[in-house]
């Protein structure tokens, strides 16, 4: 998960070139899901932030064999 902090976009990526990102939730600092997507079994994915408010969120990310991973990014301006 790059950059953090992130202002226009975050890309992940999948750590295994063999497993591939089934889901991604993220919530914000509410615990309220902001986005829910299934970016067909990609290894690289780009989220758009242009909607976010600025403030810390919490990503959810699943790979194909159904690990998920958590972790935490702040959105800013800048």
């Amino acid at each position: 998960l790059y950059p953090n902090p992130a202002s226009q976009f975050v890309y992940l990526s999948a750590t295994d070139p063999q497993l591939s990102i089934e889901s991604i939730s993220i919530y914000d600092s509410n615990g309220r899901l902001v986005l829910s997507s299934s970016p067909k079994q990609e290894n690289d994915v780009t989220i758009d932030l242009s909607a976010f408010t600025n403030g810390l969120y919490s990503i959810h990310i699943m790979n194909t064999n159904g690990f998920v991973s958590k972790r935490k990014f702040i959105k800013t301006d800048n």
